[in-house]
C-alpha cells in the first residue's frame, strides 16, 4: 500500500535521479571542451616561458653593472 510518505519518497529520489541525470551530460561536454582549451593554453605558456627563457639568456647588462676586475 502507498502512503503518502512513500509518494512523496519516491517522487522525491525521481526527481534526483532526473536532476543528476541532466547535470551528468552538460558535465562531460564541457569538461570535453575545458581540455580543448587547456591544450591550445598549454602552447602559449611554452612559448612565453622560452622567450623570457631568450631574454634572460641574451640580456645584456644595465650600463651601471660593474665588470669584475681582470676581465
Amino acid at each position: 500500500m502507498l502512503t503518502r510518505r512513500h509518494v512523496i519518497l519516491y517522487g522525491s529520489a525521481l526527481g534526483a535521479g532526473t536532476a543528476l541525470g541532466g547535470c551528468a551530460d552538460g558535465t562531460s561536454r564541457e569538461a570535453a571542451r575545458g581540455r580543448e582549451e587547456d591544450s591550445s593554453n598549454e602552447s602559449v605558456v611554452k612559448d612565453l616561458q622560452a622567450t623570457e627563457t631568450w631574454n634572460l639568456v641574451n640580456a645584456t647588462p644595465p650600463p651601471e653593472t660593474q665588470v669584475p676586475d681582470g676581465e
